[in-house]
């Protein structure tokens, strides 16, 4: 069974998605319906890259305390799992370039 929001897999006896909170309706039919016409759009969506996640990475380099609150931001929403990497990681590297510069700087 799918999630007809995020297009992620969920166990039958599921209320809601594990990943993006949305309820899970128990209707076969529906979830059919919702893979056959839009299969392609989720399998886009699931490879985009958003651009918060870019611009937090860009900014952790260029301004850490910007690139963090982005990456905060962009981690915080509900993404895929490889734009919540790219916030992740700009996280730690907004974190250690911001110690570096209370040190050195």
């Amino acid at each position: 069974m799918y999630c007809t929001r995020c297009g992620a897999e969920v166990s039958p006896d599921a209320k809601f998605c594990p990943i993006c909170g949305a309820k899970i309706e128990n209707n076969e039919s529906k979830e059919n319906e919702y893979f056959d016409s839009s299969e392609k759009s989720s399998i886009d969506k699931s490879d985009k890259i958003e651009t918060i996640s870019i611009l937090a990475l860009v900014f952790s380099f260029v301004a850490p305390l910007v690139g963090l609150i982005l990456g905060i931001v962009g981690s915080n929403k509900n993404y895929n799992k490889r734009n919540s990497q790219f916030c992740k990681v700009a996280i730690v590297i907004s974190i250690v370039l911001l110690i570096f510069n209370m040190i050195f700087g």
